[in-house]
């Protein structure tokens, strides 16, 4: 690098280093620019993701991609929004879970999966929940947050993607019913 490049980067540095401010506003833009990008339908059909249930047993998500509609949520037994979208989840659940099958993967950050199972003998639900700990599925699907929530129609693409509290994943799981 020459003298203007290291004086460039040095100016750089030190407008970021005084501007947290514009480094946080620069950091949601392009994490909202990324999550917007992944809503495009996507095929994941080819992705062969092991994770593990509860007891440590390896389970590859290929057992629910492109067999029907999905409906994966990242998810941790500590995230407030998650606890707000569960009511609906089980609404949604109990709508069309004769028809689309739902998933919770467990995310690896400040959980295990001990305490998980705890928190679920105090909040049961009836899908299966999965344990990301090494976080294979989260890349994969490019979970950026919890309460991050992937639909997949029949076919194994992506047709969904959202996070937070006030999802309505009622319309898209609608549509993928509909004949």
């Amino acid at each position: 690098m020459g003298p203007l490049g290291a004086l460039v980067r040095k100016e750089f540095i030190q407008f970021f280093r005084s501007k947290p401010l514009v480094i946080l506003v620069v950091w949601t833009i392009a994490v909202e620019i990324a999550i917007c990008a992944f809503s495009i339908t996507y095929d994941v059909t080819h992705l062969r993701l092991a994770v593990e249930d509860l007891d440590g047993n390896v389970v590859d998500l290929a057992r629910w991609i492109g067999r029907g509609p999905v409906v994966f949520e990242f998810w941790a037994t500590w995230c407030p929004n998650c606890a707000a979208l569960e009511p609906r989840m089980l609404g949604w659940q109990r709508a069309f879970g004769d028809r689309v099958a739902f998933v919770a993967i467990a995310v690896g950050v400040n959980q295990h999966p001990r305490s998980i199972a705890r928190h679920l003998e105090q909040h049961p639900v009836p899908w299966p929940t999965l344990w990301d700990g090494r976080g294979r599925a989260v890349r994969a699907f490019t979970a950026l947050t919890t309460s991050y929530v992937v639909i997949l129609d029949r076919d194994g693409k992506v047709v969904y993607t959202g996070s937070g509290a006030e999802q309505d994943l009622g319309p898209v799981l609608q549509r993928l019913v509909t004949p």
